[in-house]
This record gives C-alpha cells, sequence and structure tokens, in this order.
C-alpha cells in the first residue's frame, strides 16, 4: 500500500456503500450523518452547502461530507444526480480535507463499481475484499485531495473573482491561460465535467450570495458587481441554482 494510502487507512472503518439516485424535485434538504460520507458522482448535477461553502457535484467528482456536520443538498430537477455513496467511520482523518475533489482519471468512479459488486455478495470473504477495496478507495480521494483542484480549475476561479463585474468574453479568457479558445473549452471540459462558462457562473453565483447574505444592497446593486446583465437575471439564476430567492436566502439567515 503506498504512503499516502496507509496514512489515510489510519482510523478508518468501512461500514456500507450503496448506490444513490437524487430525487427529482426543487427541495433543499437539510442532512447531517452520524458517518463520514463520500459520495462518487457519476450522473446528473447536485450541490451541498456546508457552512455557506457551496460546491457543485457532476460527473467525474467526488463529494465528501464529514461525520456530524450539517449541510443543506438539492439536486438539478431536469437532471438528477447518481452515483455511488460509501459511510465509513474515520476516527483519525487527516485535517484540511475539501468538499470535492476532481476524480480526472476515473480511477474511484471505476473502484466503486467494483466494490460495490463484491460488497453485495453476502459472506464473509467477499465482506472482508470489500474492506480492502474501500482502503484503496480512501486512499486515492486522500491522493486526490492532496493535489487539490487541478491548476486550470484554480486559476479560472482566481481570474474570475477578480474580475466579477467584468463580461465573460471567451477569446480573452482563453488568451489570458495561453490557449486557443475551442482547445481551452475542451480541456477545462475534460478536467471539470462542465465548461468555462458554468464554472464562472457560478462563481458570480457565490459572490452574490456571500454579498446577499453580508450586506443589505439591493439585487441590482449585487447584479451588477457580480457581472449579471441586470437583477432580474441574477434572481433568475439564483433560484435555479440555489433553489431559493435572495429574499428568502435573507430572511432565513
Amino acid at each position: 500500500m503506498p504512503p499516502n494510502h496507509r496514512q489515510a487507512s489510519v482510523g478508518a472503518h468501512f461500514i456500507h456503500s450503496s448506490r444513490f439516485h437524487s430525487t427529482a424535485d426543487d427541495q433543499r434538504y437539510a442532512m447531517q450523518n452520524a458517518y463520514d460520507l463520500l459520495l462518487v458522482v457519476t450522473g446528473g448535477r447536485m450541490w451541498s452547502d456546508t457552512a455557506g461553502e457551496v460546491v457543485e457535484g457532476t460527473v467525474g467528482h467526488v463529494v465528501y461530507h464529514r461525520a456530524d456536520t450539517a449541510y443543506t443538498e438539492w439536486t438539478d430537477p431536469a437532471d438528477p444526480a447518481e452515483g455511488y455513496k460509501i459511510l465509513f467511520s474515520w476516527s483519525e482523518r487527516p485535517s484540511g480535507l475539501p468538499a470535492i475533489v476532481v476524480d480526472s482519471h476515473g480511477h474511484m468512479r471505476r473502484g466503486v463499481r467494483r466494490l460495490m459488486e463484491v460488497f453485495e455478495i453476502p459472506d464473509y470473504s467477499h465482506r472482508q475484499a470489500a474492506t480492502l477495496m474501500f482502503f484503496g478507495l480512501l486512499g486515492e480521494y486522500y491522493e486526490l485531495s492532496l493535489d487539490g483542484a487541478p491548476a486550470i480549475i484554480r486559476e479560472l476561479r482566481d481570474y474570475t473573482m477578480n474580475r466579477l463585474d467584468a463580461p465573460f468574453v471567451l477569446a480573452e479568457v482563453a488568451a489570458h491561460f495561453g490557449y486557443h479558445p475551442s482547445y481551452f473549452v475542451r480541456k477545462y471540459t475534460a478536467i471539470a465535467g462542465h465548461g468555462p462558462m458554468h464554472a464562472v457562473r457560478l462563481c458570480r453565483l457565490e459572490a452574490a450570495r456571500s454579498l446577499a447574505l453580508s450586506t443589505d444592497l439591493p439585487v441590482k446593486a449585487i447584479a451588477a458587481r457580480t457581472g449579471f446583465a441586470d437583477a432580474s437575471h441574477l434572481s433568475r439564476l439564483f433560484r435555479r441554482t440555489f433553489h431559493l430567492t435572495i429574499t428568502d436566502l435573507r430572511a432565513t439567515s
């Protein structure tokens, strides 16, 4: 077992693995698990909000929820998320683990499918094999967490947050990264699972959410500061993404 995999397995205990299929509705669900949880997303789109940190999971993402930590989860009704969930206890988990990692090579997706095949055979030897496979998957997640987000994802986020009120012009953004626009879109999409425009929009929405909670600015002013065409444009996308309005958000904060 590689050193980082050994470190990840310390204090870890495999409990259960199963498929998940998000409910195709417009609701936000308050969640809290007694155990640590990894969600390996294989289809659709989902979001989770943990203490104000919003992450979006699509194909190629692995979402982590720490035990006994409250969060809110929702999905795209037109494209509900699905995949695999792994429940486990982790008494000596490393600090600073990210809420989401990118499984860009598909190792975790393939590994968890094999884990499920073995885990569903109800005898001792197969459960032991499933436990060993779990340690491999946990080690893979830990390796991905050490890598952090690929540079192109971090850099696009930084680029966007530093110029939130500027229009998104694909040719200019691609030139900033030193790529032809079509190649930049292909490269980014292959790594992140969605296009750069989608990533920019989510950054803008996160910034709008933060301003809505931390200021009394009207929606029109928030829209102007975060790069949306007008208040109506921001309100429509905000409701579609977070499944509540800015007014609702402020009322419940």
